[in-house]
């Protein structure tokens, strides 16, 4: 069996739901199923029969609690990313492939090139980009990639075998205590440690299908271009997914709340999929979903309280008294 999945807070539902009717539109092949980092009581649960949807509360996490004092709840969602993996290869004892989508993803084609690369490697992740250019202008992405990861953690695929096992047992280990966003002190929540995947993991691969992972970081070397309601890429690569991250309605001229630069003017081709994708998303109970407090990551302290106490942990004699 084939199996993707994402997690998510309840306020991320109708993108989830989105998500995943996006895979099955042409993907019959691949079952979806929601970790829902929430309490979350979905009343009309009815609109989500077609996947899987599993409560935190359904999984044994002691570190959990722990992690909830330490964590906001993007840290924390990030975080959990290899204990759901563990999870579905464990209870889902017929899942050969695995998949992994943050939920601001829509799918637009069918998975099987991915699926095939699976049959000769274990690991497979996207780099952000894949080409690269001298022009100034055109590279200071890579400055950012440096600091935030030369993997994007938005997508990952992975087969259910002892070298897998073994990578998320170390993916989860450093998860637990050294997820936080913080590229100033070399971590950037689960995304820079995949820096290291290369090394530690040989039967890894870089999956650098044009199609895949496209975004805000990548659009600069693969034109989106629509013929007869198709995406296409560079014009004859059929757009497989787009990754819509930090889009906001709320910055209607934005592709992405990230990149100030990248404004629908500059690449207009790309305004006829945004608008799919809120449409898509809103569809869903949008309206229910957008103003459910998450339950989790509320609690942890504030950044600027956390390094403030690692520091005078650190250097107490810079901070007594006279």
């Amino acid at each position: 069996m084939n199996i993707s999945y994402t997690v998510c807070s309840a306020n991320y539902l109708h993108y989830a739901k989105a998500l995943g009717d996006s895979i099955i539109a042409y993907n019959s092949n691949i079952k979806f199923v929601i970790f829902l980092l929430d309490k979350y009581e979905i009343k009309n649960s009815s609109i989500f029969e077609k996947f899987d949807v599993i409560g935190v509360d359904d999984i044994w996490l002691p570190e959990l609690e722990d992690m909830n004092k330490r964590y906001n709840i993007f840290e924390l969602s990030c975080a959990l990313k290899p204990f759901a993996a563990q999870y579905i290869i464990s209870n889902y004892t017929n899942c050969e492939k695995l998949l992994y989508f943050d939920c601001d993803i829509l799918v637009f084609n069918t998975l099987q090139n991915v699926l095939q690369k699976l049959d000769h490697f274990s690991i497979l992740l996207t780099p952000h980009k894949v080409t690269y250019s001298n022009s100034l202008d055109k590279n200071v992405f890579e400055t950012q990639f440096l600091g935030a990861g030369l993997f994007n953690a938005g997508f990952f695929a992975i087969k259910n075998n002892p070298s897998v096992i073994e990578f998320l047992d170390w993916w989860k280990i450093r998860l637990i205590h050294h997820c936080y966003c913080k590229p100033h002190i070399g971590l950037f929540v689960d995304q820079l440690w995949l820096n290291l995947v290369p090394i530690f993991f040989k039967d890894y691969a870089p999956f650098t299908d044009l199609g895949y992972n496209v975004a805000y970081w990548n659009i600069a070397e693969r034109g989106i271009s629509k013929k007869n309601d198709v995406f296409y890429i560079n014009e004859n690569i059929p757009l497989t997914f787009f990754h819509f991250s930090g889009y906001a309605e709320s910055t209607p001229h934005l592709l992405s709340k990230y990149a100030p630069d990248i404004t629908f003017e500059k690449y207009p081709a790309t305004y006829d999929l945004f608008q799919f994708y809120v449409n898509k998303s809103n569809i869903n109970y949008g309206e229910d979903f957008k103003n459910v407090k998450p339950y989790f990551g509320i609690i942890a302290p504030k950044t600027a309280v956390r390094e403030q106490n690692f520091f005078k942990r650190k250097y107490k004699k810079w901070f007594k008294k006279n």
